[in-house]
């Protein structure tokens, strides 16, 4: 799955833990988007990402 980077904008694959642009770590991104987190993190990174495009996904 390929997801913008919360770092610099770029799209990055879920395969990737570390952003290649900017070096930033997107591991608790990736949980969410893979549903491997649990449900009290999904509602506190909802709020993080709130008015971002991450905040559309279902899960």
């Amino acid at each position: 799955m390929v997801f913008n980077c919360l770092g610099c904008g770029i799209s990055v694959s879920t395969k990737q833990k570390q952003c290649p642009y900017c070096k930033i770590n997107n591991t608790e991104s990736i949980e969410m988007l893979t549903g491997t987190a649990s449900k009290p993190e999904k509602i506190e990174w909802r709020e993080k990402v709130k008015g971002t495009i991450l905040s559309y996904v279902q899960r």
